[in-house]
């Protein structure tokens, strides 16, 4: 998995939160920034078979990962 991954809440961390409409308006900022590097190719997917594999992996004794 890429290394420079940001934290799923980096754009809620980097906004000055006042309040659930400024924490949503972050959100759709993030989801937007997101779905253009998808867009474009400039994000890596990682295909589910292939982490699900990697969570077994670090955790052996969960095996409910459907």
């Amino acid at each position: 998995m890429a290394a420079d991954k940001k934290p799923s809440a980096g754009a809620c961390e980097q906004a000055d939160i006042g309040g659930q409409d400024d924490v949503e308006d972050a959100w759709y900022r993030e989801i937007e920034r997101r779905a253009a590097e998808l867009n474009s190719g400039a994000a890596e997917t990682i295909p589910w078979k292939t982490v699900r594999a990697h969570l077994r992996a670090l955790a052996p004794e969960s095996r409910d990962l459907s």
